[in-house]
């Protein structure tokens, strides 16, 4: 197999994702690592799709948009990322396209590092395990050969000539200090750095989206992300980091920059490069981080370079399920004195939380959001407990074979399904709607009494006609929702 055109190889978004903000940092490090030795590639996502032009539908047409794109390309290679949500979807899509094109399709991602053989069985070619940035280089060099042997690529599950299913050896990780930067040029960097509160949640700036680091120490039982890249943390070069955070302010406009490291606090001395760089850059930016990993003096350097935001798993205000379920390791004191740190300092703060674990109840979900409103963040992320292949609570509770693909069609973190369901609750839609209604209100009334952080971020940035305008979409949407609760339906 020759490539020599740079839609040879097709990179492929899930359609769910064209409608976001965030662009999928996994793939643009894929497609720029690949650029980098001298395979040129695409992406096929808005600006592939049309630009300026395109407008994403709904998820059905946006992967009949997708398709039809891809057969028309006709690609010599195909490589889909999928989440457990996005699978059913990328699956069908690769089905119809293989019955269409002659292609070797490729796909990776964290379901797939779990459970490689169910994608295989069902289309796919080749499944790359863990991270994909050197395997991805090695397959399509042993793709090009005339008589390739993919026995030779580690970190791979395939399917021989017989169709019998092969797992090679696992690949090592690799080396991050000199990690090639995203190929952002393969995407609409217009769309995706546009003013937006999606990326710092409830912020509204234009945002890049930089991963540090690689890697986490935590074993929380609900979580698959060390199943990719590993439970030792592995740090980029702060050379390597400058240079991307300095392309994405100087060439795209990037007025700020979300840090996508599972805990950006786990080394002081990452912390301290990462807030020295940031201040030399003069740009805000936001982190993931733990509650026991943010003392005072972390949190004061952090908002004296520039940081605005620390994102926090909270999970849940029982101790209980904290220790002998999620394996957090974390205290709610902790979670209380760190968000009362944060408050003191001026940095706004993250909470995500979940409810529907097993063997919680209802009580200790009314902890849950009795902890929540305590604790008073900026931002609500508040979902339902889904089990994911690869993690401890899916291993433990479910039988293999309980949980098929079909299972996870019509579902995502926000809407449950009575399968997965070990908890001691049988409405969790009911609370967690109401909940969740009752916590983003009070997140509202505090942007609205509270507008100072708003008016301040007017001020010291530029770009004040679009920034103007975002603020009065927003102020009209608060207006609009706190009217209706009122009883006055106006549609402002």
């Amino acid at each position: 197999m020759e490539i020599k055109k740079s839609q040879d190889i097709a990179l492929i978004l899930p359609p769910h994702r064209l409608k976001s903000i965030r662009y999928s940092l996994g793939l643009l490090y894929i497609s720029g690592y690949l650029c980098d030795h001298g395979y040129n590639n695409i992406i096929i996502e808005n600006k592939f799709l049309g630009g300026a032009d395109y407008q994403y539908q709904d998820k059905e047409q946006a992967k009949e948009d997708i398709i039809s794109e891809i057969i028309k390309l006709k690609p010599k290679i195909i490589g889909f990322t999928s989440s457990t949500i996005e699978i059913n979807n990328v699956l069908e899509m690769n089905q119809r396209i293989k019955q269409e094109i002659n292609v070797i399709s490729i796909i990776g991602g964290p379901h797939v590092t779990a459970v490689p053989e169910e994608v295989l069985k069902k289309g796919f070619d080749v499944a790359v395990i863990g991270e994909g940035e050197e395997t991805a280089l090695e397959l399509i060099k042993e793709l090009e050969k005339e008589q390739s042997d993919l026995s030779l690529v580690k970190g791979i599950v395939w399917k021989n000539r017989d169709g019998q299913i092969v797992t090679n050896p696992p690949r090592e990780l690799i080396d991050i200090s000199n990690l090639s930067l995203p190929a952002y040029d393969n995407v609409y960097m217009k769309r995706h750095l546009k003013i937006s509160d999606e990326v710092l949640r409830g912020v509204p700036v234009k945002a890049g989206i930089i991963m540090a680091s690689r890697g986490c120490p935590y074993q929380c039982t609900f979580c698959a992300c060390n199943r990719v890249f590993g439970h030792k943390v592995r740090y980029r070069s702060l050379e390597n980091i400058k240079k991307e955070v300095q392309v994405l302010k100087n060439k795209y406009g990037a007025e700020a920059i979300w840090f996508a490291d599972d805990t950006m606090t786990i080394s002081n001395e990452h912390v301290h490069k990462i807030c020295q760089l940031m201040k030399e850059e003069n740009m805000i930016w936001g982190a993931q981080a733990r509650v026991d990993l943010a003392d005072e003096e972390i949190i004061k350097l952090m908002k004296d370079s520039g940081c605005i935001q620390l994102d926090f798993g909270v999970e849940s205000g029982s101790q209980r399920v904290l220790d002998e379920v999620i394996n957090k390791r974390a205290k709610l004191e902790q979670a209380e004195k760190t968000f009362a740190l944060c408050r003191k300092y001026g940095i706004r703060t993250h909470a995500a939380f979940m409810i529907g674990l097993p063997t919680e109840t209802k009580e200790e979900m009314i902890q849950s959001f009795e902890f929540a409103k305590k604790i008073r963040p900026n931002w609500y992320a508040f979902s339902i407990f889904t089990p994911l292949p690869g993690t401890y609570l899916y291993d433990y509770y479910y039988q293999p074979g309980e949980i098929t693909l079909d299972d996870y069609r019509e579902i995502s973190f926000h809407k449950p399904a009575e399968k997965f369901n070990r908890s001691q609750v049988k409405d969790l839609s009911g609370l967690y709607s109401k909940w969740r209604r009752e916590l983003l209100a009070e997140i509202k009334w505090r942007n609205l009494s509270h507008p100072f952080f708003f008016i301040k971020i007017f001020f010291i940035l530029s770009n004040k006609l679009e920034r103007a305008d975002y603020f009065f979409f927003k102020f009209r949407r608060l207006m609009k929702y706190f009217l209706n609760k009122l009883g006055f339906k106006f549609s402002l």
